[in-house]
């Protein structure tokens, strides 16, 4: 049944002598013929981009901690504003947090699939704390 619909989602001709045979059809469409760029990437260049977008998304949780620090020393004893303050720090810690998760996972899923740890990514960890 998998075959039949693979090769109607192809429009590919497929012997039925043998259903468990690959489709050898050409594509309709290849990445240059809608315009999608290719990549050389490995796995390091992948893990290396990811360490710098969970730094980022560290640095700025930081950032908005020390803001939200400031508003609170400036508030005065306003409430509203000293509420606005406690608010802006408690969502940044939580940032933070999650974005350690998330570099944590990202990190723990390519161990499982062979990727070795690169230094790059230890040393981004590393600026965050």
């Amino acid at each position: 049944m998998l075959h039949k619909i693979l090769a109607i989602a192809t429009a590919g001709e497929v012997e039925t002598a043998n259903p468990d045979a690959p489709i050898t059809r050409d594509p309709i469409f290849t990445a240059d013929d809608i315009g999608i760029p290719q990549v050389d990437a490995d796995d390091n260049t992948v893990r290396n981009v990811l360490s710098y977008v969970f730094a980022a998304a560290g640095a700025i949780s930081a950032l908005m901690v020390i803001i939200g620090g400031i508003r609170y020393i400036i508030s005065t004893g306003n409430p509203q504003q000293t509420s606005s303050a406690k608010g802006t720090i408690i969502y940044a810690i939580i940032g933070l947090i999650i974005s350690l998760a998330a570099f944590a996972l990202v990190n723990f899923i390519f161990n499982a699939v062979g990727s070795s740890p690169t230094a790059e990514s230890s040393k981004h960890l590393a600026a965050w704390l």
